[in-house]
């Protein structure tokens, strides 16, 4: 703190002590110099709720005067601050005046750029001093779900005149001048992994608590089987719990699928097969949820849930009369000798003809053979998936086995390949990355890589492309899911290609 206590007046340091002086943001940094320039002597008194996580509305005080300094780390947008009206000076953290904004009414438009803004009243300003007493809410809690809580903020009036409180779904409450009221925010918390963010307050008032869960429970989904969902609880702490769990087909009048679920005490991992009635593609998107009946008097309780998720088939892969893929075709790199091989093997592929088996030689370390399409506009990608899943039958090689993507700058992406060291039908999952430009095409569905000098035989059956929204739903001839990885995956810098193709493809001895 020594570097910041030097350059910040004592007033403006109170801000950091919500961050870590080493990890402050450069806007952060901007706002504590500003502070101390144009807010001498007032302190920081609460973080006020913006549309977004990323919107800082942050209220300092000094005596009855308050002001506002507003930023985001997202894009740039408005929110409506509730004030008294009269007549706001604007500064930036240089000290600067930028303009003079009269308020007609009771809501003052802030606007939430990366570059910070200080908003001065001219005099006291009531409902801003309304919202400098209210009580300060802690911003995140620890909670074992699923249970009902219970957050309260006290407001007090610090006016002349009665202060009308409104708060969402309850009758409004007058307070005279002095009077007190805690307003009360009944929550049900559940058991997802993701924190869940709830506004308390009144009256355009409001601070986000964000509720973290002890106990969470995940659900996992794959499209891994024709006519079926996977879905894989995990229950880490072994929280017992007994509910259902709903598929609901998104925008449909459809009543969801309803089956019973329970794990119990120290079940950590439970397995389900949810039948479809139909083949992939779905016709709308589909979300799947948990929940469980508590309490006295009962009320349901959503545990979790998943987004609205689509499955997409990967096309194509059907044999042509010489039993090739319709759509694919090898492409070598080195010392290789390599052909593939369409159809429904006799090894129980888990999706019949939509299996290709690639036999292989490699003379050396490096070399490799890519399933690439023979034209990326018969086998398109909707928009950008989560992943891809499919089933591998492994060949105990050891050889390197991934994915590669080309986004819509050309760049070339690839996931972590997998060691092909199992034998038999293994279902594997390849995440996208946030750098990934869409659309996507693919480059390679399976790119296998040589470690050694080896031979030998891998297949793929059901390639299947995952969803997270509806953005597959305009391209109904393949279909959508969501799957969270089950391996680590990571990504290096994109892929530098430098392939050719071999002509013409040897065949197989003994063909």
């Amino acid at each position: 703190m020594n570097f910041f206590a030097k350059m910040l007046s004592a007033s403006a340091l109170a801000l950091f002590l919500l961050v870590s002086p080493l990890t402050a943001s450069n806007q952060e940094i901007q706002v504590a110099n500003g502070v101390a320039k144009v807010l001498p002597g007032f302190t920081f008194n609460k973080r006020l709720s913006g549309p977004t996580l990323e919107d800082h509305i942050l209220l300092f005080t000094k005596g009855r005067r308050c002001a506002l300094v507003t930023w985001t780390t997202g894009p740039t947008k408005t929110a409506a601050v509730p004030v008294t009206p009269g007549t706001f000076l604007i500064y930036d953290t240089e000290g600067n005046q930028v303009m003079q904004m009269p308020v007609q009414d009771y809501s003052l438009p802030v606007i939430l750029g990366d570059k910070p803004a200080i908003y001065v009243p001219e005099g006291e300003n009531g409902m801003l001093l309304v919202a400098a007493l209210a009580e300060r809410i802690q911003r995140s809690i620890t909670v074992r779900g699923p249970q009902m809580i219970y957050l309260d903020c006290e407001f007090v009036n610090p006016l002349d005149q009665v202060l009308v409180l409104n708060m969402p779904g309850k009758k409004s409450v007058a307070l005279k001048p002095g009077d007190r009221h805690t307003v009360t925010r009944e929550v049900a918390v559940g058991r997802s992994f993701e924190p869940q963010q709830v506004l308390v307050g009144a009256s355009g008032i409001f601070q986000t608590v964000t509720i973290e869960k002890e106990n969470p429970l995940m659900i996992d989904v794959k499209a891994n089987l024709p006519g079926k969902l996977t879905v894989e609880l995990l229950n880490p702490l072994g929280d017992p719990f007994a509910g259902r769990m709903t598929l609901q087909l998104e925008d449909s009048d459809q009543l969801p699928f309803e089956f019973p679920v329970e794990m119990g005490a120290r079940e950590t991992i439970k397995t389900l097969e949810v039948p479809l009635g139909i083949q992939l593609p779905l016709p709308q998107p589909v979300r799947l949820s948990i929940s469980q009946y508590i309490g006295d008097p009962r009320r349901e309780v959503v545990l979790t849930q998943t987004p609205a998720l689509q499955f997409v088939n990967v096309p194509g892969l059907n044999p042509n009369a010489d039993k090739t893929p319709v759509a694919w075709q090898l492409v070598d790199a080195g010392e290789v000798v390599s052909q593939v091989r369409s159809g429904n093997p006799p090894s129980g592929a888990p999706w019949d003809v939509q299996t290709a088996m690639i036999a292989y030689k490699f003379d050396a370390p490096g070399a490799s053979t890519s399933l690439q399409p023979i034209a990326v506009q018969n086998v398109p990608i909707v928009d950008k998936p989560t992943s891809l899943g499919l089933w591998i039958n492994g060949d105990g090689s050891g050889n390197l086995l991934s994915v590669r993507w080309r986004d819509a700058t050309g760049k070339v992406f690839q996931p972590k390949p997998r060691p092909v060291t199992w034998k038999g039908w293994r279902y594997e999952s390849f995440a996208t990355d946030d750098r990934m430009q869409p659309p996507l095409q693919w480059d390679s569905l399976v790119h296998l890589e040589a470690q050694a000098p080896s031979s030998g035989a891998v297949m793929i059956s059901g390639p299947v492309l995952s969803y997270q929204s509806g953005a597959a739903s305009n391209f109904i001839s393949t279909p959508s899911k969501n799957v969270q990885v089950e391996e680590d995956v990571s990504f290096g810098d994109p892929v530098k290609l430098d392939a050719k193709q071999l002509a013409p493809i040897p065949t197989f001895r003994g063909e």
